[in-house]
C-alpha cells in the first residue's frame, strides 16, 4: 500500500502538470500512473507480507501519455527509497525526446525536483587521444594489413572533427554531429572499455565520455539505452550506470528487451577473417616480445612470447576447420537458405566437433597471455617514465582489441563445446557464407534460444524495481509470449490499457481487391505494380512498408518514371536523412511517398499532414526458415504446443499493430491504412489478426 502522504504528492504533480498543459486528465493515463504506483509502492512493504514483485508490466496504446505516467509515479517513489531512475529506450529518439523535452517540462510544470542525466556507451563519444594520435599520423585502428602495408585513409574527415570539438561547435557525442557519420571513419576515433586507458590516459581531463559518466554520480533520473543496460549488467553491473540492486528501472519500448538481449548474449566467429587477423596478432607479439627488459618489464614480454608462439598451432586448427566446413557446407543434403545461413544441428560435423575439443583451451590460454601482456603495457603507462609511457601509449587499445576478439571466439568456442542435455533448451547454432573482397569466408554464430533466464537472472531477480512498458506488449491480448522471451516473474503487476484515440472516427483499414497470395511472390509483386499508382496520391503524405528489401526494390523499379520520381527508397539514404528529405517536400506543399522495410514500421514518428496514407504490402509474418525461428518452433513443439499460435501469431500481430501505429501519432491525426494481403480475410488466423488491431473503420473490398 502506498503511503498517504506520496499518493498526495503524485496527484498533486498530475494536477500541476495538467493545468500547465492544458489537458484534460485522460482515464487511461491515471490507470497507468496508479499501476506503477502500486507496484513500486511494494517495495514500502514489510518484505514479510509483500504482495508480490516490485514490477510493473503496462501495454499501453498510442496517445496514452507514457512517458508522463511512468515518470509521475516512479520520481516521487524512487526519491523516498533514496534510489536512483534509470528510464532505459530502444531508440535515440526517444532518450532525446525525454532529456530535452519530456522530463524538463515535467519539471517546469510541478514541484518534483529531480536532476537528470543522458548516459551512453563509451562508443558514442570521441576518444580525444585517438583522435590525437591519428592526426599525429600513427596507424589507426585496423589500418596496418597482414604483410605490414598501410591502408591510406584520408586525414581530412579527422580534421574536421578535431576543430569543430577544438572550437566548441561540438560536444564530441556521435548523435550531436551535424551530419551523417561515416561508420568507418566512427571507429577509428572512438574506443570501448578495453581500449579506454581511464586514469592513464593523459586526455582524461578533456575525456567526453568522462565529463559525461561524472554527472550519472549525483543523477536522480538517469536516461539511457537498452543496450547500455545490458552491456552494464553483462561486466557485472555498477560499472558505468548505478547498482541493479540500488536501482528502480523504466524500459520503455520494452517489447523490444528481449530482442536486444540475444544479441548481448549471442556470439559469432569468422574463420578467414581470425585468420587475417592472427597474421596481425604474431606480428604486435613479436614486437612486445622483443621490447622485454626496455619500456616493457621481463614478465609481461615473456607473455607476448609465449602467445606468439601459441599461435602456430591454433593456426593450423583454423585451417583445417576452414577446410572442414567449406566440405560440409557443400555437402548434397545441405540447403543455404536465403540469407546464405546453415543451421548446425545439435550433433555437430566432425570438423566442428574437433573444433570444439580442441579450440578453446587454445584460446583460453591466449585470452589469459594477452591479458598478462596487457596488465604489464598499463603498468608502464602508469610509471613516472615518461619515455616507457610514450612507448606504452598506442600499445594499451590495441590490446584491447585483440583481448576483445579472443574473448569473444572463447565465447563462441565454449558454447560450441558445451553439449546439449536432454531436456535443456537448446542454444542455436548456425553458419553464414560471406564473399568479402573476392574472399570467401564462414562464420559461425551462437545465440541462446530465449533470453528469458538470463534477464530473470541478471535483472530481474537483482533489481531494487521495474517498469516495463509498450505500445504491444500483449498483442493477442495475452502477455505468454512476451513472458516466455523476457522471463518476466509470474507475481509481477501486469496491465493492459487501451488508447485513448478514437480509431474508427480517424482511420480506415482497407483491404483491396487482389487477386494474387503473397505465397506466390512473383504474382503478388506484379500486382502491386499494376495497383499502387491507382491507390496512392501524388498530392498526399504516404508512407509504403515491404517485408522484403527484394521486393521493395523490384515494385520500384516497374512503377512508371513519373511515380519513381517522387519515391524516396530507404536504400538512397540514410534513414534520417530520407525522413529530413520526406519532410521538406511535404512542408513545401508537395506530396512525398516514402518506400521502406521493417525499421521504418516502429520508432518512425511522422504526425499530422507528415503521414495521412500507410500502405502495408504484406502480413509481416516472421521468416520462417531462419535458424532463430525454425529453432524455436522446433522447441514449443517438443514441449507440446502449437508454435504457429504461441509464436509466429503473436509475433506478426505484433509487427502489424507497429506498421498501422505510423498512421495515427496524435488524437488530432487521421487518414488511412491499406493492406495489401487478403490473407487477413481469407484465412482462418485473419480474424486474430484483425482483432489485435485497433478498431480501426475496416473496409474490405469484392473480388469481381
Amino acid at each position: 500500500m502506498l503511503p498517504e502522504s506520496l499518493r498526495d504528492e503524485i496527484q498533486a504533480a498530475y494536477r500541476d502538470w495538467l493545468a500547465s498543459a492544458g489537458f484534460k486528465p485522460r482515464r487511461v493515463q491515471r490507470e497507468m500512473i496508479a499501476v506503477i504506483a502500486r507496484a513500486a509502492g511494494r517495495l514500502l512493504e514489510d518484505p514479510a507480507v509483500r504482495s508480490g514483485s516490485p514490477i510493473a508490466v503496462v501495454e499501453a496504446g498510442t496517445g496514452t501519455g507514457k512517458t508522463l505516467a511512468y515518470s509521475l509515479a516512479v520520481l516521487p517513489i524512487a526519491r523516498r527509497l533514496g534510489c536512483p531512475v534509470v528510464i532505459a529506450t530502444a531508440t535515440t529518439t526517444l532518450q532525446d525526446q525525454l532529456v530535452s523535452r519530456d522530463l524538463p517540462n515535467l519539471q517546469a510544470a510541478t514541484d518534483l525536483k529531480f536532476s537528470v542525466a543522458l548516459a551512453k556507451g563509451r562508443q558514442r563519444y570521441l576518444c580525444p587521444l585517438r583522435l590525437s594520435r591519428i592526426l599525429q599520423g600513427e596507424p589507426m585502428q585496423d589500418e596496418l594489413l597482414p604483410n605490414g602495408a598501410l591502408q591510406r585513409i584520408a586525414s581530412e574527415p579527422f580534421r574536421e572533427l578535431d576543430a569543430a570539438w577544438r572550437d566548441g561547435r561540438w560536444d564530441g557525442d556521435r548523435d550531436h554531429w551535424p551530419a551523417n557519420m561515416d561508420d568507418t571513419l566512427w571507429r577509428h576515433v572512438s574506443t570501448d572499455h578495453r581500449g579506454c586507458l581511464g586514469n592513464a590516459c593523459p586526455e582524461i581531463s578533456r575525456c567526453c565520455f568522462y565529463q559525461a559518466r561524472a554527472a550519472l554520480q549525483e543523477a536522480d533520473c538517469i536516461v539511457t539505452n537498452h543496450d547500455l543496460v545490458l552491456a552494464d549488467l553483462s561486466l557485472g553491473g555498477g560499472v558505468v550506470l548505478p547498482e541493479p540492486e540500488k536501482t528502480l528501472y523504466v524500459f520503455d519500448e520494452g517489447h523490444r528487451l528481449p530482442e536486444k538481449a540475444l544479441s548481448h548474449f549471442a556470439a559469432s566467429f569468422r574463420v578467414h577473417a581470425t585468420l587475417e587477423w592472427l597474421a596481425k596478432l604474431a606480428e604486435d607479439m613479436g614486437s612486445l616480445a622483443r621490447a622485454g627488459g626496455g619500456w616493457l618489464g621481463r614478465a609481461p614480454a615473456a607473455s607476448a612470447l609465449k602467445a606468439h608462439e601459441a599461435l602456430p598451432a591454433l593456426v593450423d586448427h583454423l585451417r583445417v576447420l576452414e577446410a572442414g566446413l567449406n566440405d560440409w557446407v557443400h555437402e548434397p543434403e545441405h540447403r543455404l537458405d536465403a540469407e546464405s545461413r546453415l543451421r548446425i544441428p545439435a550433433e555437430l560435423p566432425r570438423c566442428l566437433r574437433d573444433a570444439a575439443l580442441q579450440l578453446p583451451a587454445q584460446w583460453l590460454l591466449l585470452g589469459k597471455l594477452l591479458g598478462d601482456v596487457e596488465t604489464g603495457v598499463l603498468a608502464a603507462l602508469e610509471q613516472e617514465n615518461a619515455a616507457a609511457s610514450l612507448e606504452a601509449e598506442p600499445w594499451y587499445p590495441r590490446l584491447g582489441a585483440h583481448r576483445g576478439r579472443a574473448d569473444e571466439a572463447l565465447r563462441l568456442w565454449q558454447a560450441y563445446e558445451k553439449p546439449v542435455e536432454r531436456g535443456d533448451m537448446p542454444p542455436v547454432r548456425w553458419l553464414k557464407l560471406w564473399g568479402r573482397d573476392g574472399k570467401p569466408d564462414i562464420e559461425l554464430c551462437y545465440s541462446p534460444l530465449l533470453a528469458s533466464g538470463l534477464l530473470y537472472e541478471q535483472l530481474w531477480q537483482r533489481c531494487l524495481a521495474a517498469v516495463v512498458t509498450s505500445a504491444t506488449l500483449a498483442p493477442m491480448s495475452d502477455f505468454a509470449t512476451f513472458r516466455l522471451r523476457s522471463g518476466l516473474p509470474e507475481d509481477s503487476l501486469w496491465a493492459c490499457l487501451p488508447s485513448p484515440f478514437d480509431y474508427a472516427g480517424s482511420a480506415s483499414l482497407t483491404v483491396p481487391a487482389m487477386r494474387s497470395d503473397p505465397g506466390n511472390p512473383a504474382a503478388h509483386t506484379q500486382e502491386l505494380i499494376a495497383l499502387l499508382p491507382g491507390r496512392l496520391d501524388a498530392d498526399e503524405a504516404t508512407l509504403v512498408l515491404f517485408s522484403s528489401r527484394q521486393q521493395m526494390l523490384a515494385v520500384f523499379d516497374g512503377l512508371p518514371g513519373a511515380w519513381r520520381a517522387r519515391i524516396l527508397c530507404q536504400d538512397d539514404l540514410p534513414r534520417v536523412a530520407l525522413l529530413d528529405e520526406h519532410r521538406k517536400r511535404v512542408d513545401a506543399g508537395s506530396g512525398s511517398v516514402v518506400f521502406g522495410l521493417a525499421s521504418m514500421a516502429e520508432g518512425v514518428d511522422l504526425p499530422g499532414e507528415y503521414c495521412s496514407h500507410v500502405v502495408i504490402a504484406k502480413l509481416p509474418f516472421p521468416v520462417p526458415d531462419s535458424p532463430m525461428e525454425a529453432a524455436l518452433a522446433e522447441w514449443i513443439t517438443s514441449q507440446g504446443k502449437n508454435p504457429f499460435r504461441e509464436i509466429v501469431l503473436p509475433d506478426t500481430a505484433l509487427r502489424l499493430i507497429q506498421a498501422c501505429g505510423r498512421l495515427l501519432r496524435s488524437e488530432q491525426d487521421s487518414g488511412r491504412i491499406t493492406l495489401m494481403d487478403r490473407r487477413v480475410v481469407t484465412k482462418s488466423y485473419g480474424k486474430q489478426l484483425l482483432s489485435a488491431l485497433p478498431p480501426y473503420r475496416l473496409v474490405v473490398e469484392s473480388v469481381q
